[in-house]
This record gives C-alpha cells, structure tokens and sequence, in this order.
C-alpha cells in the first residue's frame, strides 16, 4: 500500500470582516449619515470600533443588530415614526401655505386690464418717458411690483420695450411726476 506524504495543508476559515462606514452603507443600503447616527443612538447603538481615525464595523454584529432590532416591537420607534410624519405634514402645511401665498399675490392685479390700457396711455402720454419713443410701449412700475409697487395710475409710467427693459426691477428715484405728460 502505498504512503502518501502531505508536504503542506492549506486551512481557509471565513473571517469576519471589519467593514468601514463606506463598505457597510453599500452592505446594508444605508446612508453613511444613516450609519453614523445609528451608532450614536442613545438606545441599542450599532456596535462599532474605532481603530485610528476610522470607525470600523464587524460583519456579524451588524447582521446581528439588524436581526434583533427588526424582530423587537420598539414603541420608541413608532413614536420616532409618528414624530417624522408630524414633521414631514407641518413641511407640506408650510409648503402649501407659501403656495397659497404665491397664488394670492398673482390674483393681485400686476398688469393694466386691457379695457384701461387705452384710456391710461392718453393720461400719461403716448410716448416713452426717457428716449421719446412712441412704439413699441409699455408700463412701467416706478416703484416695482416685485418691491411692493402698486398698479396704479401714481406709480406708472410709459416706457419703451427697450428702455424698460434696461430699468429691471431697480427703483428709479428720479422718476418724473407719472401723473403728467412729457413735455416735447
């Protein structure tokens, strides 16, 4: 009978890997963010270890925390449940009431009706306050709409395309009486 000598024996084991906070987000589908306030947690913290300036987590804990943590009935994590939808209604609240606010303010009238338009040029005059123009002409709010500007008749002038254009939403202080025509 033959003799089969062994000249070396090769042992594998399944180490448990350490993974770091990167290596563990892409293992758990967490956030790094996620992880870290998980391990911070003041209940049942994620076990890790910090190993020079890097946290480190084992594999096997981490698969053992999860396991307990998803099998317990953790009325903590309920109220924390209940305090995220409370926060998330009271940002949809806030949301819908800026909307409101946006829709009220574009009710308020920001242009001149067309059945005015007519009889506010002939008050103002038919020609562009700052270069003469007499085409092409349009309203201008001396005090902004967007600065609170009314549209009314003591805050208008004719302007042209042009140079309303160039005046932007930029209050213009030396603006000229509105309410009387230019003479030329």
């Amino acid at each position: 009978m033959p003799v089969h000598v062994i000249e070396a024996v090769n042992l594998t084991t399944n180490l448990d890997p350490f993974l770091s906070l990167k290596g563990l987000a892409g293992y758990a589908s967490l956030s790094r963010r996620t992880l870290q306030d998980l391990i911070n947690a003041p209940q049942d913290p994620l076990p890790s270890y910090r190993v020079g300036g890097k946290l480190l987590v084992r594999k096997s804990e981490y698969d053992a925390w999860a396991r307990r943590r998803a099998s317990r009935k953790d009325h903590s994590s309920t109220a924390l449940a209940e305090a995220d939808r409370a926060g998330l209604q009271a940002v949809r609240q806030r949301r819908e009431l800026h909307l409101m606010e946006l829709v009220r303010r574009r009710e308020k009238r920001r242009i001149v009706a067309k059945t005015q338009r007519g009889a506010l040029f002939d008050t103002l005059g038919r020609r562009c306050r700052k270069c003469g123009a007499t085409t092409d002409l349009t309203f201008d709010h001396i005090t902004p709409w967007s600065h609170g500007g009314k549209t009314e008749q003591g805050n208008l002038r004719v302007l042209c395309r042009r140079c309303n254009s160039r005046q932007g939403n930029r209050v213009n202080p030396e603006a000229e009486n509105p309410g009387t025509a230019r003479a030329q």
